[in-house]
């Protein structure tokens, strides 16, 4: 067979132009860069601060940074110096979060008392945080006291007023304590003594804490049932079969603190008595003040026996101490 020797070169150099020419797209996909100084979402819980006569302590818990979805956090109270259900009502639960809803409050109710102490301290604790990070797990709570000072018994309290002969039958007797200081006093140990003049020893005791604190310028009464007082006078009744007697005999306020017992005040009526035994404190006590009280109680004359002026207490139980026809449980004492 005979041809042109350059045929085939040429037919492979046609094939190659005519081959269909292959394309390859290569698609790159970018991702931002975190923004220079971004941060994750954190949460944050202030402190509060209020007065025990508030009824509330607000902690504000705060997202920072951006959110792209919700998140949740747990919350709890915890006792430091103050206690849940004496000081505060323990409160837990959960807060949940959001782009638009970036600011949670917690409300704990605080418990409002008349007792004279130190600011007290509590916290919420945050826990098990879903999708948001932690910056701060803790708001203190403080409590600040705002009751006034309590002081002692000693030279404030005194035997006021005494009932304990009347016209007829004994069945109105009472005892008036009055709080003669310019400050809430506390009760809490204080007892009164009704002492017998024959044996010089206690034949009634009576304990007076229940009422917590006496205010400034204020009445206790110790009285068998049916004497009238002035409404919000604390009253303490006279145990059935108790009666307050006639005389020679005496009356003791006592304060029974750190194994101690202090008398407070005494009254020595229709005679007097000065080396008594209090039941439960050491050694014996003089209930005479000064010069004894020539004054009575009568039982032919409605009437009491008083410091007149109220209050009265010069230490000398002839001055301080009169016989009034004017009856004043739970109130000031008038001459008649």
């Amino acid at each position: 067979m005979t041809g042109s020797p350059h045929l085939p070169l040429t037919l492979r150099r046609a094939a190659r132009r005519l081959a269909p020419a292959v394309t390859m797209a290569v698609a790159l996909v970018l991702v931002p860069a975190p923004a220079q100084g971004a941060r994750a979402p954190s949460l944050r819980i202030g402190d509060a601060r209020v007065s025990e006569s508030a009824s509330t302590a607000v902690f504000t818990i705060k997202v920072r940074g951006r959110m792209r979805g919700p998140a949740t956090v747990r919350y709890a109270t915890a006792d430091r110096t103050a206690t849940a259900g004496e000081d505060y009502v323990a409160a837990s639960g959960r807060l949940r979060f959001g782009p638009r809803h970036k600011v949670r409050r917690v409300e704990v109710s605080i418990i409002d008392d008349e007792i004279d102490e130190p600011d007290e301290t509590f916290v919420v604790r945050l826990s098990k945080p879903k999708r948001v990070k932690l910056a701060d797990r803790v708001g203190i709570g403080t409590i600040l006291d705002d009751d006034p000072t309590i002081g002692g018994p000693l030279g404030a309290l005194v035997i006021n007023e005494v009932d304990y002969d009347q016209v007829g039958a004994d069945d109105a007797e009472f005892v008036e304590v009055l709080n003669a200081s310019s400050q809430p006093v506390s009760l809490v140990g204080v007892e009164l003594h009704l002492v017998n003049g024959s044996t010089l020893a206690s034949y009634g005791v009576l304990d007076l804490s229940e009422p917590g604190t006496l205010s400034a310028g204020s009445y206790l009464v110790v009285a068998m049932p049916g004497v009238a007082v002035p409404p919000g006078t604390p009253t303490i009744e006279l145990p059935q079969g108790t009666a307050i007697q006639n005389g020679p005999d005496g009356l003791a306020l006592a304060l029974h603190a750190n194994e101690t017992c202090t008398l407070v005040d005494a009254l020595s009526y229709e005679g007097s008595l000065n080396a008594t035994t209090l039941e439960g404190c050491a050694g014996t006590h003089d209930l005479v003040e000064g010069t004894p009280t020539t004054a009575a109680d009568s039982n032919a004359d409605v009437g009491s026996l008083a410091r007149l002026p109220d209050g009265s207490d010069t230490d000398d139980a002839a001055a301080d101490w009169g016989f009034t026809a004017i009856l004043t449980p739970g109130a000031a004492n008038a001459a008649s």
